[in-house]
């Protein structure tokens, strides 16, 4: 039961215990009454408590007092003449028992270390992080095409690999050593978790990081492409007036025996005048191809990159990573230190009861308990040092993966239609934020501006906390300003990540935002809601809303 509300479940639920006491003859039904008993005590042990944890942990309330629960009921049946004596057991449950224990193993310690609203906001940051299928089915179909592995698209949509070359099961490859063979074919994969819960997909494979057949994929591409690396390639941006560099490089930081305990991949931009500063890697999904042809691009130094990225993010990474590995190795430290002082103290409190047994002429094995408690003491030992290494945090090597030159759109003729004025695209933007940030602080939510970290909103908005749960809801919202009945454009980025963050996702609307009269529409699960007012815009990325239909839009 104390579970419930921790898989997902959105609305209150509401439990009944129905107890028997008495059969439809009339007589008692004496285990009925043991258990009515019980659930009157949990009611008091819930006051006592003083929060409704009480069904998570009823067990262990049980076996503290020493309550065989079944034992009990099994007697009742057997022998309902003793019924007062199994309501005395069940009346002496002293929930006291509980938070002594807690305290003396250090939970309860743990337990005041949860910063709940902190872990809730990184389970958001965590859903807006996760992969999008539509970008994994992208990679995969064409790392497949590449690497000689045949996909075939199905007539229900889903996916088939007929035949899967013996070279990508061979025992050779290090992904097959890590994740398994894939099977000789696959007669139907998707990529899409909601595809398994039909019935007529139940037989259907997922495929996704972490599966054979996705390694294997993955590391033939890699092998294939190994000497592209740090190499350039020429992208479009539709929003930029001058070109500019984007650098990609991945560093790590490691611990005191030099194992990597973080790898990152990071995008430097570096503009026109060599000023650099840290972007979102997820630029990319904005950019577009440049088709036409283009020679001698324009030198960079790499190593003035590598130190702006170490100086401005990898330290400040390590210093994140050293200060909370250091408020981990607090709380395990004084949750090892009470909990190895509570075991010595109860061994030597055995090892004083047998001596004392020894002096009355009983036989004890004084030494196997001494050396118990010797044990325990080494224990303790290692196991702070170990906690302490966990301390030791460095910076660790820095590769150059690639490095993309963006050019504006000039003058190609199937693009230019698109190019919107910058200088008062920009002003309405920023207009078109202020004013829904004062408009979600208006209804009393958090709201947040995330629009630099290109997550595929602005602004992360969240709800007061329930007072009862904690819980906040939370609203993804992409901001637009436009002049009234104007389309609205969406890149492909902030399209997929509407269409996975699905009712979070908001997308607010500023008609003429610069002006004293500016109007907010906002429409919740727009991907769902206007997908049949928008069409695709392939030559520059984007889908276009038509503005007509948002004016028209009522939720």
């Amino acid at each position: 039961m104390g579970r419930i509300h921790r898989i997902g479940q959105k609305r209150d639920v509401y439990i009944f215990n129905f107890v028997a006491e008495e059969s439809i003859s009339g007589k008692p039904i004496i285990e009925g009454k043991v258990l009515r008993r019980l659930l009157e005590k949990l009611e008091k042990i819930k006051d006592a408590l003083g929060e409704d944890r009480v069904y998570d942990v009823i067990g262990e309330i049980l076996s503290l007092n020493k309550v065989d629960l079944a034992e009990i009921l099994r007697e009742a049946a057997y022998n309902p003449h003793r019924l007062e004596e199994y309501l005395e057991v069940i009346e002496k449950i002293d929930p006291e028992k509980l938070k002594k224990y807690e305290e003396m193993t250090g939970i309860a310690l743990a337990r005041a270390y949860v910063d709940f609203n902190s872990f809730q906001k990184k389970n958001f940051e965590a859903e807006e992080k996760r992969l999008m299928p539509e970008y994994v089915e992208k990679y995969f179909r064409s790392s497949a095409e590449l690497s000689g592995l045949k996909v075939e698209k199905r007539a229900d949509g889903l996916l088939r690999i007929p035949y899967v070359p013996a070279s990508f099961r061979s025992e050779q490859l290090e992904s097959i050593r890590h994740f398994g063979k894939p099977e000789q074919e696959y007669k139907k994969v998707t990529f899409h978790k909601e595809d398994l819960e039909k019935d007529t997909h139940i037989d259907a494979v997922l495929l996704s990081p972490g599966h054979p057949l996705y390694a294997v994929v993955d590391e033939k591409l890699l092998s294939k492409l190994r000497e592209l690396k740090g190499r350039c390639a020429v992208f479009l941006d539709l929003n930029t007036q001058e070109p500019y560099w984007i650098h990609f490089l991945e560093f790590s930081i490691v611990d005191g025996k030099g194992n990597t305990i973080h790898k990152e991949l990071s995008a430097v931009r570096e503009n026109k005048d060599g000023k650099c500063f840290l972007i979102p890697p997820d630029i990319i999904h904005d950019l577009g191809n440049y088709q036409e042809p283009f020679e001698n691009l324009p030198e960079f130094d790499i190593e003035k990159v590598k130190d702006y990225l170490m100086a401005n993010y990898q330290l400040e990474k390590r210093q994140e990573m050293l200060k909370e590995r250091q408020k981990n190795a607090k709380i395990v430290k004084e949750y090892l230190e009470k909990s190895f002082n509570a075991r010595i103290f109860a061994t030597e409190k055995k090892i004083m009861n047998a001596k004392a047994k020894v002096i009355d002429g009983e036989q004890m094995d004084i030494a196997r308990l001494e050396k118990e408690r010797e044990d325990l003491i080494r224990a303790k030992e290692e196991k702070m040092i170990n906690v302490e290494n966990l301390t030791i945090v460095r910076t660790g090597p820095m590769s150059h993966l690639a490095s993309f030159y963006v050019l504006p759109p000039g003058k190609i003729p199937q693009i230019s239609e698109f190019v919107e004025s910058e200088e008062e695209k920009d002003r309405s933007e920023k207009s078109a934020m202020k004013i829904v940030i004062e408009y979600e602080k208006d209804r009393g939510w958090e709201p947040e501006d995330v629009s630099t970290k290109k997550l595929g909103f602005d602004i992360r908005s969240l709800s007061p906390a329930d007072p009862k749960t904690g819980h906040r809801e939370v609203r993804r919202i992409e901001v637009k300003g436009r002049r009234k009945g104007e389309n609205i454009r969406l890149t492909v980025n902030e399209w997929l990540k509407g269409k996975q963050l699905k009712d979070t996702y908001w997308l607010y609307v500023v008609w003429d935002p610069t002006e004293p009269n500016y109007e907010i529409k906002t429409i919740p699960d727009p991907i769902n809601k206007l997908e049949y007012a928008a069409k695709e815009i392939k030559a520059i990325s984007h889908y276009e809303i038509d503005g007509k239909e948002i004016e028209k839009f009522r939720d």
